[in-house]
């Protein structure tokens, strides 16, 4: 996989767009769409493009997502949490720095069973929604 990125990139002159389990997916007009998955990812890159406005995370093997996972990502606007059977705890305060983030979708994430009370903090006060 990674092999391939780094071919692919190469020849499209884009250097730095590959991360270990993450590939930049596709881009909507202007958005830069990052999506993690495998097995063998077990956390989210810190140094992930910092422009970053939708993540995708799904089947990973992350067990815990904290507040400093999604920290650098202050550009983030949307994120989908699916399909990681080992995750099991999210932290609290792990959106607090994410300010303009609209959508966040946390589904079929089969050993999830600790959310921290504060978890979401900061969200409503935006006048985010739960649907």
């Amino acid at each position: 996989m990674a092999a391939y990125c780094f071919a692919f990139f190469i020849m499209l002159g884009m250097f730095g767009a590959c991360w270990a389990g993450c590939v930049r997916e596709e881009m909507f007009f202007t958005d830069i769409v990052i999506k993690c998955s495998g097995e063998d990812v077990t956390s989210i890159p810190s140094n992930l493009d910092t422009n970053l406005q939708r993540l995708l995370v799904e089947n990973t093997g992350i067990q815990e997502i904290d507040e400093t996972t999604l920290a650098p990502y202050t550009n983030l606007r949307s994120v989908l949490i699916t399909r990681n059977s080992h995750l099991a705890k999210l932290s609290g305060h792990i959106f607090s720095k994410n300010f303009l983030l609209s959508d966040i979708k946390i589904t079929h994430n089969s050993q999830l069973s600790q959310i921290h009370p504060s978890t979401f903090d900061g969200v409503f006060k935006r006048g985010f929604r739960v649907l």
